[in-house]
């Protein structure tokens, strides 16, 4: 017979010497309120913890700086209301088969600060269809693959931030289900990341486009197909290894201001002729809108455009002239 409990329950501040374990802990929970772990030095595992647990309002697993292993936690769960943070949790290092069977999270899903855990994989987080608010990956220092984590994902309510991975190298085909972006798609301070193939290639809506300090990224190929940026902002800032804008071809942003500077290697912008509309006799991106457009001449000086025109006459110019561009256009 499972067992509902309508309020919360909080597992919190157990610091004793003796190592505490919830391996299989609250075996017949099936609902429950919020549920806090919390602040338990004590506590190393919760491996197969709350195995019928079928929903939850919220979930938040924060600085347990002793635990190392959720691996198959929550195995049944399929709908949480609101949040679900895993969160700053020092040695943290296996969820797999934690939260397989859970297909939506009403509320935003942050996995933050867990500086050694090495993977998510579709063993996790596989079922996910719907976050109903932001979904954020911060942070998690050791985090070298999120292959197959996010498969099933379609449609992230806020927005979709991917910060301060250092050994995350590659997001290939990481988001190929997801389709809508209701808030900012931020790639920020991934040290390591090189290669975003086909990640987001079946987004079609964002508000707003943002990769900076991307060290080692050098081009998006194959990472866009179709996006449309609806909001107000377009940001590809202080990449040093950027040196095409190849794979936002069909990018359309007809609101948005377009910020591209300090990516000192940027020689190419011939994906932007379509998203500055540079076939018409008066190029504009459909709205009068601020832009600054950096590039690097073939004389290794530097060139801001600023406007839409500018830019249209540099595409043109680098294409007449095989990329060996060594003037700013007039604009």
């Amino acid at each position: 017979m499972g067992v509902t409990v309508v309020n919360d329950v909080s597992i919190t501040g157990n610091i004793g010497a003796k190592p505490l374990s919830l391996s299989g802990a609250l075996p017949a929970l099936t609902s429950s309120g919020t549920l806090t772990v919390q602040s338990n030095t004590a506590l190393q595992t919760m491996d197969a913890f709350a195995q019928s647990l079928q929903y939850l309002y919220s979930l938040n697993i924060n600085s347990n700086s002793k635990l190392t292993t959720l691996a198959g936690a929550f195995k049944a769960l399929q709908l949480m209301d609101d949040a679900l943070l895993i969160q700053s949790n020092a040695l943290l290092t296996n969820l797999t088969g934690a939260f397989g069977g859970l297909s939506t999270v009403r509320g935003a899903v942050a996995i933050d600060g867990n500086a050694a855990l090495p993977a998510l994989s579709g063993g996790s987080f596989g079922s996910l269809m719907t976050v109903g608010q932001s979904l954020e990956l911060s942070n998690n220092g050791n985090l070298a693959s999120i292959t197959g984590a996010f498969q099933s994902l379609t449609s992230v309510g806020g927005g979709l931030s991917i910060l301060a991975q250092t050994k995350l190298a590659a997001l290939s085909n990481s988001f190929t289900a997801l389709s809508v972006i209701n808030g900012r798609l931020v790639l920020s301070n991934n040290a390591m990341l090189t290669s975003m193939q086909a990640a987001f290639k079946n987004v079609t809506s964002a508000y707003t486009l943002e990769i900076s300090s991307n060290a080692l990224l050098a081009s998006f190929q194959g990472s866009f197909s179709s996006l449309e940026v609806d909001g107000d902002t377009v940001a590809i800032k202080s990449n040093p290894s950027l040196r095409s804008l190849t794979g936002l071809e069909n990018l359309r942003a007809p609101t948005a201001s377009f910020t591209i500077t300090g990516n000192t290697l940027l020689a190419n912008i011939t994906a932007l002729q379509g998203v500055g509309n540079c076939a018409a006799a008066s190029p504009y991106n459909t709205v009068n809108v601020p832009v600054s457009v950096q590039v690097r001449l073939a004389n290794n000086s530097t060139c801001t455009l600023s406007s839409w025109k500018g830019v249209c006459a540099y595409i043109t110019t680098y294409k007449s002239s095989s990329g060996v561009v060594n003037s700013c256009p007039r604009s």
